[in-house]
């Protein structure tokens, strides 16, 4: 059974009183690190916010743990908050070699830019299909520096 956020049934027909947000449905984030050919991958899906703080700092620990650097793709998160950019820079600062942001979408190549994390990562495109990529360190989205 579908429940709307104020916990009643929904109908058959999907009427949730028309209200915005059973209008639109999150997509709840998630986190997963694996160490494969030398290196910690971290996978980050749908919504990196808040509620997936405790994950982020997990995730963290696991990576650090390894000592090896660190790749993160981001290719499937739809919404990205300041816990998430503060996972990224935690992860940037700490971990050895420079921190790989394979694929990031549009918003999170922008809070990047507009956050100054983008001087601690390095943007790689790939062509799609998970095969190599190009390096593409945008410096158009760091912020100007101040003369």
């Amino acid at each position: 059974m579908d429940l709307s956020r104020t916990g009643g049934p929904a109908s058959a027909a999907g009427d949730h009183d028309g209200g915005v947000e059973s209008r639109h449905r999150s997509v709840p984030g998630s986190v997963s690190v694996v160490a494969r050919d030398g290196r910690a991958h971290v996978v980050l899906r749908g919504e990196v916010d808040l509620d997936l703080g405790d994950e982020l700092l997990a995730a963290t620990a696991a990576v650090l743990e390894q000592n090896r650097p660190v790749s993160i793709d981001a290719r499937a998160v739809t919404f990205m908050d300041s816990t998430g950019v503060a996972f990224l820079a935690r992860v940037a600062s700490r971990a050895p070699g420079p921190l790989c942001l394979v694929d990031p979408p549009d918003l999170v190549r922008f809070l990047v830019g507009v956050t100054g994390v983008s001087s601690m990562v390095t943007i790689v495109v790939t062509d799609g299909a998970g095969g190599a990529g190009k390096i593409a360190r945008d410096h158009r989205l760091a912020p100007d520096p101040v003369g």
